[in-house]
């Protein structure tokens, strides 16, 4: 219990890295923006023409409008003083700031929306932080391979203590295994208690490993709030509950396995592990 118990929280915890990792790209595509500036002089007819495309394109979740004065008045608040008394006219542009949908927000994807709308009449510049997003992916897919291949390691370390563990324990207890079929007891009959305990030992491991991911869970949220938001309980829930499912299902199957090979075998094989 206690191996298979340190084993499975090893591979929650690499499955709440991954899950992590997803959910921090899956953010910075969510607030990936493009920034549409409409050309100076353009006319109503253009810019409300934008508007409606916009507002019906696939790839768009929400769009905000700023005329050009809208954006002079903000950079006279951020700057501090009057802009245009310094200036003969707006040298601002009116701009249109889309959010992508989440399907749609990837780097290809948004390369094809702005050579798509640079070619409108009334577009000056489409501007967007597509290395933002394909950074976050390239890391995203990094971490996702290596922890699979530390998670498939670990599954293979504990699938063999778990068989030699079992195996040892029904060693023992080889020869009352060759007594109950002398006297007629079924493989399923003979199997079923090491069966039933490899559930209840796989059970006990998963809940101990399920709790202490909970606490570890519990701690990184309380110390960081980008944590929190990376890792919500509503996925870790899942992550939870596959614990004592995947302690019982690993436990169960090397019990049947190890009592398969005892009952397989004559006497004479019997002092031979």
């Amino acid at each position: 219990m206690v191996s298979l118990a340190l084993t499975l929280i090893m591979l929650g915890l690499a499955a709440l890295t991954v899950d992590g990792a997803r959910n921090a790209a899956e953010r910075v595509r969510t607030n990936l923006a493009v920034l549409v500036k409409v050309k100076a002089g353009a006319s109503d007819d253009g810019v409300n023409a934008l508007k409606r495309r916009l507002a019906v394109a696939p790839y768009v979740e929400s769009h905000t409008y700023t005329s050009a004065e809208t954006v002079m008045a903000e950079e006279a608040e951020y700057v501090g003083e009057d802009v245009m008394g310094l200036l003969d006219e707006n040298p601002y542009n009116a701009e249109f700031e889309l959010h992508m949908r989440p399907e749609w927000a990837n780097a290809d994807s948004v390369n094809a929306i702005i050579a798509r709308l640079s070619g409108v009449d009334v577009v000056d510049e489409v501007a967007a932080d597509t290395q933002a997003v394909a950074g976050a992916d390239a890391v995203f897919r990094k971490i996702a391979v290596i922890l699979l291949c530390v998670a498939g390691a670990l599954l293979l370390i504990s699938l063999a203590l778990i068989n030699n563990t079992v195996s040892l324990s029904i060693y023992a207890r080889r020869f009352i295994i060759h007594t109950m079929k002398l006297v007629g007891a079924t493989p399923a009959f003979i199997r079923r208690p090491f069966v039933r305990a490899g559930v209840v030992n796989g059970l006990i491991a998963g809940l101990v490993a399920a709790a202490v991911l909970a606490a570890v869970q519990t701690w990184c949220s309380d110390m960081d709030p980008d944590i929190a938001m990376a890792l919500p309980w509503r996925h870790t829930a899942w992550i939870l509950a596959a614990m004592p499912v995947a302690g019982m299902l690993l436990c169960a199957i090397a019990a049947w396995a190890a009592a398969n090979r005892y009952l397989r075998r004559n006497y004479d094989k019997l002092f031979r592990k």
